[in-house]
This record gives structure tokens, C-alpha cells and sequence, in this order.
């Protein structure tokens, strides 16, 4: 049983994660570690936690699960300092990165890495932005780890719905419907960034605010999963590029039948996507 929970970097998700943890099991123990200290005194406020720390080595909890919220730079390093610190002690540890194909090594013998990742979040950042309904009853993949069945059941017992992966499995995925959004999303922004500001917003509807709004998230991030996850970004962008370059000529010959067919199939794809969505 999982009574002590600690969550490395407070941000947006984990700020959320605490905010959820608390809301489903408020006996549960919570503490957080955080390098900005305003982070933890927040969450304190709102009481998602019980404690806050701006380092490991001020923290003396003895957690059974530890969820590291870091950005994906720095997640390998800090999942192994977790281990390291806590050696002496059995723990489960997660993270909720959106690249799972990273290599972690030098854990302690007692303890067991499960890779996660919520679909949850927002294209804002910081602990002030968080929000128990981000996480509130979402998909929630976790990469096939020997010994993961604890915290398995710990995430179906706070309602998320569970799949089981594996990691390259969740990476090309997440290279379609999340990575390469974002590079399309900030492309149609800075090709917009042509015209003056007052001219986009004179002109700009809500399919400009809708198809640009995740360019708003973090750069860092951006920059993250991009290099992290390239190997299956880079045959997408490929892919993109002869599209585009089809639908260039299209538009460059006048070819209106062809259009309506390339314009209609892709409407079809995404209302069938959408629609089973709803069905379940």
C-alpha cells in the first residue's frame, strides 16, 4: 500500500498530481521537493502537500512511491539521485516525461523504475496553473515494468485509465499526436509573424487560436522532446513535407477536385478519431 508520496519538481503536472492525490486519498502523506521555494509554499497553501524541500538532502520523509515531475533534460540524472538517496529504503519511482526511450541506470537493488506518462496538461507552466482537473480522469500510459503492479493499481484507484505500453510503442505515438503538433503549431505562428501584430489580430479567429495554441508551451519542453524523441519525429516532418508539397501543386495548378479529396479525407480521419473517442 502506497501511504507516502513524494513529488520531485512542482510544477504544472505536479502540482496537479498532488492536487488529485490529496482530493482521492487525503490520509495519504504528501511532500514535494522543489528547487523554487515559492513552488512548495504554494502547494502548502492549498494544502496539496504536507511538506516542501528545496533539495533531497533537506528532506528525512521515508516515501513508498516518488514521482519525478523534472523536465525531460534532467530526468535520467534526478531519478537516479532519488534512488541514491533513498537506497536504504524499498520505492517505487515513476516519472510522467512524454519520451520514455531514455536509458536509466545505477538504481538501488530495492527499487523499481516504472515509466509513466499522464495525457494530461495545459500549454501553461508553473505550479500557479495547476489544476486537479488536468489529470482528472485521463488516459495514463505506463511502459511494461516487472513489478509495477502497486503502482498500477494505485493510478486505476485515482481513476485514470491505464494502458500498458512499451517504450518505443508510446514514443511514436506521442511523436504524432503530441510532438509534431507542437512544431506544426509553432511553424503556423512564426510564418504568421509576416504581418504586423495589430494585423493577425485584427484578422485572427478561432481557428488561428485553436491551431496555435500548444506553441504557447514551454520552449524548454519543446526543445526536450524534440531531440529526445527525433528519431520518430524525423520521419514524420519528412512525411509533412511531401504532403506539403503535394498539396502545394495542387493549389499551384488549380486543382479544386484534388483538394476537395485530399481536404475531405483528412475531415473524415479526424470525425471518425473524434466520434469512437466519445463512444467510449
Amino acid at each position: 500500500m502506497i501511504r507516502c508520496v513524494g513529488i520531485v519538481g512542482l510544477g504544472l503536472i505536479g502540482g496537479s498530481y498532488a492536487a488529485l492525490i490529496r482530493e482521492q486519498f487525503p490520509e495519504c502523506q504528501i511532500f514535494a521537493i522543489d528547487p523554487d521555494a515559492f513552488s512548495y509554499k504554494f502547494a502548502l497553501s492549498k494544502g496539496w502537500i504536507d511538506a516542501g524541500y528545496e533539495t533531497l538532502l533537506d528532506c528525512h520523509e521515508q516515501p513508498d512511491l516518488i514521482i519525478v515531475c523534472t523536465p525531460l533534460s534532467i530526468l535520467a540524472s534526478t531519478i537516479k539521485a532519488v534512488s541514491r538517496y533513498f537506497k536504504d529504503q524499498p520505492l517505487l519511482i515513476t516519472d510522467v516525461g512524454s519520451v520514455k526511450s531514455f536509458p536509466v541506470s545505477g538504481l538501488a537493488d530495492n527499487h523499481v523504475f516504472i515509466p509513466g506518462h499522464p495525457m494530461g496538461g495545459s500549454d501553461q507552466v508553473g505550479v500557479c496553473h495547476a489544476d486537479v482537473a488536468l489529470l482528472r480522469d485521463i488516459t495514463y500510459f505506463v511502459v511494461d515494468t516487472p513489478g509495477m503492479d502497486a503502482f498500477k493499481a494505485f493510478l486505476e484507484q485515482l481513476k485514470f485509465r491505464v494502458l500498458v505500453v512499451s517504450a518505443q510503442s508510446h514514443d511514436e505515438v506521442m511523436a504524432a499526436v503530441s510532438h509534431l503538433p507542437y512544431i506544426l503549431s509553432s511553424l503556423l505562428v512564426s510564418a504568421a509573424k509576416q504581418f504586423s501584430e495589430e494585423d493577425i489580430r485584427n484578422g485572427m479567429g478561432p481557428g488561428f487560436r485553436d491551431t496555435s495554441r500548444v506553441s504557447g508551451s514551454s520552449p524548454d519542453w519543446g526543445a526536450d522532446v524534440s531531440v529526445m524523441n527525433g528519431k520518430n519525429l524525423i520521419p514524420l516532418i519528412d512525411h509533412v513535407e511531401k504532403e506539403l508539397a503535394d498539396v502545394r501543386q495542387l493549389i499551384d495548378s488549380g486543382d479544386h477536385k484534388g483538394l476537395v479529396s485530399f481536404f475531405s479525407k483528412t475531415a473524415m480521419f479526424r470525425k471518425a478519431l473524434y466520434s469512437t473517442q466519445l463512444e467510449t
